[in-house]
């Protein structure tokens, strides 16, 4: 008896519509800014922020001018 081939079934890319697509990128830009302005209106946590980056400016120039 002949052994029959198992078809493995072609996995074709979904097509989005350009509109959904559009949609979806400004739904998801909103949802960014919202969550800045949040973010924003936090001073703990916006204090926090800016002694990070403080911090990580720091350890980048300091790293940077120890190698001249």
């Amino acid at each position: 008896m002949a052994k029959s081939k198992k078809s493995t079934p072609k996995l074709t890319p979904v097509k989005t519509n350009k509109s959904e697509e559009r949609r979806w990128q400004v739904e998801s830009a909103i949802s960014t800014l919202q969550r800045a302005e949040q973010i924003r209106k936090d001073a703990a946590l916006m204090r926090d922020v800016k002694k990070s980056v403080m911090d990580l400016e720091k350890s980048i120039m300091g790293t940077a001018s120890k190698k001249k």
